[in-house]
């Protein structure tokens, strides 16, 4: 009776773990969809500003907007993945990103000298996301976390 009840218990623990670790796959895997969502969101929000920009005409409201909403899933990044510093490198450049997106716009000839700045800032916000999707990678294939953000960030974890 003992060995059947050790059988039991055994059991149910084997299946309480099983179910966690899938449904923590799961929860990382819809995690890591919206957080590409929000980064490319807000690529596209930039590309719109640099785009307005040379019209003359751009507004930071939208792009402060996505810049929260990619930071929001930064910050649950964080949560779910103490252990790594990557989403905190990604806040704080996209907090200095952010800060120095809406400057350097007021040229002379406006077309002509704003169109290396615009394209300096795509290429900003371009490297960011690529950094970005190496951290949702990393969420998808926990696996092979350490080594995809070892490659992109260095040091995987926080001392």
């Amino acid at each position: 009776m003992a060995s059947s009840l050790a059988s039991l218990f055994l059991g149910a623990w084997i299946t309480w773990v099983s179910t966690n670790r899938r449904e923590d796959r799961n929860r990382a895997k819809e995690h890591a969809i919206a957080l590409r969502k929000a980064g490319r969101e807000f690529v596209d929000e930039v590309r719109d500003y640099c785009d307005a920009q040379l019209k003359d005409n751009g507004s930071t409201a939208e792009l402060r907007r996505k810049r929260d909403q990619l930071n929001t899933q930064l910050a649950v990044t964080r949560l779910m993945r103490p252990e790594w510093t990557a989403p905190d490198v990604l806040r704080a450049e996209l907090d200095a990103f952010d800060g120095s997106v809406a400057e350097g716009w007021y040229f002379e000839d406006d077309r002509s000298e704003r169109r290396p700045r615009a394209a300096a800032v795509i290429e900003a916000v371009e490297t960011l996301d690529r950094r970005i999707e190496v951290v949702v990678q990393a969420l998808q294939r926990p696996g092979d976390a350490d080594d995809l953000l070892g490659a992109e960030f260095g040091q995987v974890v926080g001392a």
